[in-house]
């Protein structure tokens, strides 16, 4: 039975139509937003408000009496469209006020979550042909990583706060955040 990279011959037809999809799919998706959309984000995070008929963001530092707010972002996500947005006063530019954005001003579509669901499935059946029918003991460690796993959800679950403050040491610690962002001024709520 001669195949490609392990793909029986008479299937490999769908696989390469499923990749040339996938990529089609993906190519798409990731150019609806770019750079050129941070002005957009940065505005919806300066308008948005906490309650209505409260002030918004811009209002809120701006009564602070540090100047009007210096704003930059970036695109997290070109896919989903997510912009972090940081911004900073004249009088305390140190302090940082950062915001997460979605640029359609709303949650991400439902028909968003198939994709990542996709992707797991096909995580899942890749590591099932790898560790099904191995020999003793790599059998068992299939189980011991399940476990980690199941610790790891817990912990995010029944204690975020911590799971954050161990999100952030990590990150600090292997380089790839600096200190936290304040929160906004609690003139905004």
């Amino acid at each position: 039975m001669g195949g490609f990279l392990g793909i029986p011959r008479e299937r490999l037809p769908i696989a390469v139509a499923m990749v040339i999809a996938l990529a089609a799919a993906l190519a798409f998706l990731q150019g609806r937003f770019d750079q050129s959309d941070v002005k957009k984000g940065i505005g919806i995070a300066l308008a948005h408000r906490a309650e209505p008929g409260g002030p918004t963001v811009f209002d809120a530092i701006v009564k602070l009496g540090q100047g009007d707010p210096n704003c930059d972002g970036k695109v997290v996500s070109m896919l989903l469209g997510d912009v972090d947005v940081r911004c900073s006063t004249p009088g305390q530019p140190s302090v940082e006020y950062e915001f997460r954005v979605l640029l359609d001003g709303k949650r991400a579509p439902l028909w968003h979550i198939p994709i990542p669901l996709i992707g797991m499935a096909f995580l899942g059946y890749t590591i099932y042909k790898q560790v099904s029918g191995q020999a003793f003991p790599y059998n068992h460690f299939p189980y011991l990583v399940l476990g980690w796993l199941v610790v790891g959800l817990v912990v995010v679950f029944a204690a975020p706060g911590l799971a954050r403050r161990l999100g952030a040491g990590l990150a600090r610690r292997e380089g790839l955040g600096t200190e936290p962002a304040e929160t906004a001024p609690e003139a905004a709520t």
